[in-house]
Parts: C-alpha cells; sequence; structure tokens
C-alpha cells in the first residue's frame, strides 16, 4: 500500500499511521490536528492517549479512517478529537453521545 502524501492530508481527521522507521505492524490512529492553525505549516499529529504534537514526518499515514455517514447528523461537536458515537460509558458499556 503506497503511503499517503503529507500534502493530502486533511485537517481534523484520523489515520492510520506509523512511526517513520519503525516496524508495519506498529499502526496507531493519529488526529491531524489544528490546535497551533488550520495552515499547512501549522498542523500536527497527535497520538490518542498522549497530549504530545508531533511534525507530520514523524510518521507515515497508511489510511484515512473514514467517519461513519451518521455521524454528521448525530454528533453536534464537529472539534472532538475523535468520533463521538464510539465513546463508552465506563460503567454501563453503552454508546453515548
Amino acid at each position: 500500500m503506497q503511503p499517503i502524501n503529507l500534502f493530502d492530508l486533511e485537517p481534523d481527521e484520523h489515520y492510520w499511521a506509523k512511526r517513520s522507521g519503525a516496524p508495519d505492524a506498529d499502526l496507531q490512529i493519529v488526529y491531524i490536528s489544528t490546535i497551533f492553525g488550520s495552515g499547512p505549516d501549522f498542523l500536527t499529529a497527535a497520538v490518542f492517549s498522549s497530549d504530545q504534537h508531533h511534525a507530520l514526518e514523524d510518521f507515515v499515514y497508511v489510511a484515512k479512517i473514514e467517519r461513519p455517514a451518521f455521524q454528521e447528523t448525530s454528533c453536534t461537536n464537529s472539534t472532538a478529537p475523535y468520533p463521538l458515537a464510539i465513546l463508552r460509558s465506563q460503567t454501563s458499556g453503552q454508546a453515548t453521545s
């Protein structure tokens, strides 16, 4: 599979990626963040379970994670860094939004 070109990454989207130089099996989900600005020079890659932002060049992007079709109509917070439809309540195991 061809890696995604850095110029083709979309802000506020999620991607399967691996750190540059890491084995192919070490895929993780990253979020293309606009916390420092929405221009191409300000985009960063945010890793889940971390408050760190990395340069886009620190990763090889394998595939974009598409949003579920129902998300645009059921979620009101479009700035959330992850799809709200997949959140799980810690106590009940029910999906929340």
